[in-house]
């Protein structure tokens, strides 16, 4: 196929979860050239890989994707912060960690095979005419020759790498925040039901660490920092291994390293401009509270089906528009609720974050639920002013 010829109906920038997704809805009726730099669709693990799973709003339910994804199933959760703990209540907490490598094979494998999949390829700069944009200009890693890519509708689900926001002077989500993370065996018993994270403490300033146990001897570990808020100069290997140390623990067998940085701080609420569409964590589609990403990137990717098939219909520009309020009515208050809460935690000092969790535990007596609908950003206002009054 000669490429810099032929015009696609879309370009989708990113072959992560939302750009994976997206094209395996587009490509069953509509020409689609999915563009991702890595070689590899499968690679490495770039996520914690959990979600939530109650048999009700879940991937699972929604988007039909099998159970046999599922790696490890959870049932309650607990934060820590220097002095106070509060835990779910047993099964209180449907929570499931996914098997990754299975769920991007499950994705490319649902892909049309007419897409057009360029693996290896950096989209440098974007192209524009006029009004509109009327492709990318992509490098291949290796042999470094560029080629334009032409398409109708151009989609930026390339994750934090903001490269297309930038490119057209559209606004980014407010912060980033880096995640250090692994899987390795650990010399301490887990229940390996029971997630663990932890708050206000120095080896997360302005962030969180978690645990989520893999089996009863195997973890994945790892720790988040908003640095722009910390003034910090350690590095978040630093801070991994300041969380080791309080752990008492030794990581052995060590694999799936992941360094990146995700996008948080609220979403981008004008996420289209002319005819490209930004979607996932490129926009801020990611839970701000807990930083859940992959449902949301699944969401997103399932709206942004509709209003572009929409657009390529019509050739109405006015239904790319259409994204966030989309948006707003599947999270709108539970999710600005959830950045409220987030921007809060990011500007009080650890003794408050001790009081908040203190709170948290006095609350969830009374009310079991709360913990899990702020964790799966399904609370209200109602929840909200619970643990702030």
């Amino acid at each position: 196929m000669n490429n810099e010829q032929k015009i696609y109906d879309v370009v989708i920038v990113g072959a992560g979860y939302a750009g994976l997704y997206l094209a395996q809805l587009l490509s069953q009726q509509y020409s689609v050239c999915l563009v991702e730099k890595k070689k590899d669709l499968v690679g490495e693990l770039n996520t914690t890989g959990s979600t939530l799973f109650n048999q009700n709003d879940d991937i699972f339910t929604l988007f039909n994707f099998p159970e046999e994804l599922i790696l490890t199933k959870y049932s309650s959760i607990s934060i820590q912060s220097k002095i106070n703990k509060v835990t779910t209540e047993k099964n209180m907490f449907p929570w499931v960690l996914l098997d990754i490598p299975a769920l991007k094979k499950y994705l490319v494998n649902n892909i049309h095979k007419s897409a057009y999949i360029m693996k290896g390829s950096e989209v440098i700069d974007i192209i524009k005419h006029k009004d509109s944009y009327e492709g990318v200009t992509v490098k291949n890693i290796d042999t470094k020759e560029e080629v334009q890519v032409k398409g109708k509708m151009i989609v930026d689900a390339s994750g934090s790498s903001d490269a297309l926001a930038t490119k057209t002077q559209m606004r980014i989500p407010r912060f980033k925040s880096q995640c250090y993370q692994v899987d390795a065996d650990i010399d301490i018993d887990f229940d390996d039901s029971h997630v663990q994270t932890f708050m206000g403490h120095p080896f997360c300033e302005k962030g969180y660490a978690y645990i989520f146990p893999i089996s009863k001897k195997r973890v994945r570990i790892g720790t988040n920092s908003i640095y722009s808020l910390t003034g910090n100069k350690v590095g978040i290997e630093d801070l991994f291994a300041d969380f080791i140390r309080y752990l008492n623990a030794t990581p052995t067998n060590i694999d799936n390293e992941v360094k990146i940085e995700v996008f948080t701080g609220g979403v981008n609420k004008n996420n289209s401009k002319n005819n490209l569409l930004i979607i996932g964590d490129a926009a801020g589609y990611i839970s701000p509270f807990v930083g859940e990403g992959i449902r949301f990137a699944f969401h997103s990717a399932d709206i942004a089906s509709k209003l572009v098939a929409s657009y390529l219909e019509s050739g109405n520009k006015s239904s790319l528009e259409q994204f966030y309020s989309q948006w707003e009515k599947r999270f709108g208050r539970t999710f600005r609720l959830s950045y409220y809460l987030q921007y809060i935690l990011l500007h009080i000092n650890d003794n408050l974050i001790d009081s908040f969790v203190y709170k948290l535990q006095k609350v969830s007596r009374k009310h079991p639920l709360l913990l899990f609908k702020f964790i799966a950003t399904k609370n209200t206002f109602i929840d909200f002013l619970r643990i702030i009054v």
